[in-house]
């Protein structure tokens, strides 16, 4: 079974692109209609001042969810999604939900910022807070228990994933997660942004900037706009 990260990442590499333009109204944009066309896998590098207007955070939304990209440098771009997530819960009398099974208060343990749930004598779900540990409410990651294996590989500890990648917050109301990852083999030029997909070819997108607004056009002639990220 794939990962819930790496189903996002495919999600993202493959197709967010055109799904997120399928979704958007149409807008007007500074490309010729064969400027995908004219995308090329070797440029120039941005000099300093391009790069400068490409360099921070960039935000769009699909469905309803905030997707970021930060451009770190001419190598260096990360990815953060935050969306909504049902199959691991509190609710307001402190229960436990996880894959459609509640725990009540009682079923659990909660210690100095440390949640352990055990099933059938197994660890289950293990998670330490990063904000206040006498708080159950509020930010966790996920250290340990079967669980664990949706998100990281076990074999290898966490794989290609980090565990301050993904952060849970949890609160009366629901859980939203946040996964974040690195772009793969990324690269800037003065003209395009590209990753390489592991068993694919290269993916090639011009960009322009205009003020706040980035948009992308990728090989298929399907465009994007970000929104600069303001407040870091």
């Amino acid at each position: 079974m794939k990962t819930v990260i790496a189903m996002l990442m495919a999600l993202t590499l493959t197709g967010v692109v055109t799904a997120c333009t399928a979704k958007a109204a149409a807008k007007d944009n500074h490309y010729k209609a064969d400027s995908a066309a004219e995308s090329k896998t070797v440029s120039t590098a941005p000099d300093d001042d391009a790069l400068q207007a490409v360099l921070g955070k960039w935000e769009c939304e699909f469905d309803g969810d905030p997707w970021i990209f930060e451009y770190v440098s001419a190598t260096e771009a990360h990815m953060q999604l935050t969306t909504e997530y049902d199959d691991m819960y509190f609710s307001p009398d402190r229960s436990f939900t996880l894959n459609g099974k509640t725990f009540a208060p009682d079923e659990y343990d909660f210690t100095d910022g440390r949640f352990t749930l055990l099933f059938d004598g197994k660890s289950a779900v293990e998670m330490e807070k990063t904000d206040d540990p006498d708080e159950l409410f509020g930010e966790y990651r996920l250290t340990g228990g079967k669980f664990r294996g949706r998100f990281f590989n076990e074999e290898n500890n966490d794989g290609d994933y980090r565990i301050e990648d993904v952060c849970f917050t949890m609160d009366d109301s629901g859980t939203r997660i946040t996964v974040r990852y690195d772009q793969p083999d990324f690269e800037l030029t003065a003209d395009t942004v590209s990753i390489q997909v592991p068993g694919k070819e290269r993916l090639v997108s011009s960009y322009e900037i205009d003020g706040d607004t980035m948009t992308i056009t990728n090989s298929a002639g399907s465009q994007i706009e970000f929104t600069r990220k303001q407040d870091g």
